[in-house]
């Protein structure tokens, strides 16, 4: 028997394979939407601090289901079965299955469940850099998730054309809101400094105020690139200006082993911090050699503190670095020019720092978190609810919502005042 839905709110089934994707990836956005009225459930696995961290927040209910990273058919079929038997008994106005392994999941429990509104949001795959029988395998599991969706959302343009790429014709039923991102960027708190601001920070993180400093941001494994990134560092390694930060989860054993070798070449490694916007904002650069991302948030981040971003040119980073105006996007494993940039860049800071005065604007006008949150709830919930919402906020996001988003999916190269020359 279907429990009883509060009247008058809708309800919304959100299902993730980690609660670490609620709780970072979704931060404030399921505050905003309990504010809405929004009613949920919010299935995923997790450690025991991250799914206390979850049902602290107080958004909805928190329903543990046995989801594992890596392929196991007895864990998935138990993992599948958990849903069923939850979602066969809660009729919702929509279920939002996303991750891989909860986007496949979820979406045939929804679809055996008969829900009526379907949605798979893709926030990136995981099998862009890998080859053959693999990805053919994986790239199934998509085409059987997105086939039992009422609708598929993608959280960048790039990420949309790489499956358009791959054969996967989704017409109408695929969605860019906006200009992408799945949580936008806070801009209170990822905010610029001053030069008197940075150099007190810098004095509190123990950082040479006097140094090029570069943060490497993102967890410590091969497809974030920081292989290239200790590659870079070697031919970086006659300027003792430079300062080199790893920021992430180590998760590779050769790779931290690398890094920690190269403590004498100015390089620090940082397990995790609750104040990325600080190591943004006293940085002079933000190095991104990422090999796939769905959405690089952190470059939007790293934006909005007036930070410029070295990166390559990779889907899911391509959308969000506009050249010249946020940073630079070189080709793939060119570390020929990473180089370059970064030595004309250390070598002229007053004027590297003048080229990229427009990148907190350009960020805060497409991706300024309410923005996103508000699309994302139309989104969700169809535009009856949009309509709702409309009639108690005027300024709930209308534009920019469609099959291919802005510029019908293509990058926007349109040339910005001020354009830097690095």
């Amino acid at each position: 028997m279907e429990e009883a839905k509060i009247a008058g709110r809708p309800r919304l089934a959100l299902i993730v394979t980690d609660a670490y994707a609620f709780n970072v990836l979704s931060r404030d956005q399921l505050e905003y939407f309990k504010d809405l009225g929004i009613e949920m459930d919010l299935y995923c696995q997790g450690t025991a601090a991250q799914l206390t961290r979850l049902r602290e927040r107080d958004v909805g209910r928190v329903i543990h289901i046995p989801f594992r990273r890596e392929p196991s058919v007895a864990w998935d079929l138990l993992a599948l079965m958990s849903l069923i038997s939850r979602l066969i008994v809660r009729r919702y106005d929509a279920v939002v299955f996303s991750t891989p392994k909860a986007m496949f999941l979820g979406s045939l429990a929804s679809a055996l469940t008969g829900q009526r509104r379907r949605l798979s949001f893709v926030r990136g795959r995981a099998y862009e850099t890998k080859t053959g029988f693999v990805r053919k395998i994986f790239l199934g599991m998509d085409r059987i998730s997105f086939a039992l969706s009422t609708q598929v959302i993608f959280i960048s343009n790039s990420l949309r054309q790489a499956f358009g790429e791959d054969g996967v014709r989704l017409g109408a039923k695929a969605l860019v809101l906006g200009h992408g991102s799945s949580n936008g960027v806070d801009l209170a708190r990822f905010r610029e400094l001053d030069i008197a601001q940075k150099t007190s920070l810098r004095a509190d993180m123990h950082v040479p105020e006097a140094g090029f400093v570069i943060v490497v941001p993102g967890r410590i494994v091969p497809d974030k690139g920081i292989g290239e990134a200790l590659d870079l560092i070697d031919r970086l390694g006659d300027r003792s200006d430079i300062h080199w930060y790893f920021i992430g989860w180590p998760e590779t054993d050769d790779l931290m082993a690398r890094i920690r070798r190269r403590a004498d070449q100015r390089v620090v490694h940082l397990d995790h911090t609750d104040r990325l916007q600080d190591w943004l904002g006293l940085a002079d650069l933000a190095f991104l050699p990422s090999h796939r991302e769905g959405f690089g948030n952190v470059v939007i981040e790293a934006a909005a503190c007036g930070l410029p971003v070295l990166a390559f040119d990779v889907v899911g980073i391509q959308d969000n670095v506009q050249p010249g105006v946020t940073g630079k996007l070189v080709p793939f494993g060119d570390l020929d020019a990473c180089e370059s940039f970064i030595r004309q860049a250390a070598d002229d800071r007053p004027g590297f720092r003048a080229a990229y005065v427009g990148a907190r604007s350009w960020v805060a006008e497409r991706f300024e978190n309410l923005t996103v949150w508000r699309n994302y709830a139309r989104a969700y919930l169809g535009q009856a609810f949009a309509d709702d919402l409309r009639s108690t906020d005027q300024t709930l996001v209308g534009d920019g919502i469609g099959p291919d988003g802005p510029d019908d999916g293509q990058r926007n190269d349109t040339q910005v005042k001020g354009k830097a020359s690095f």
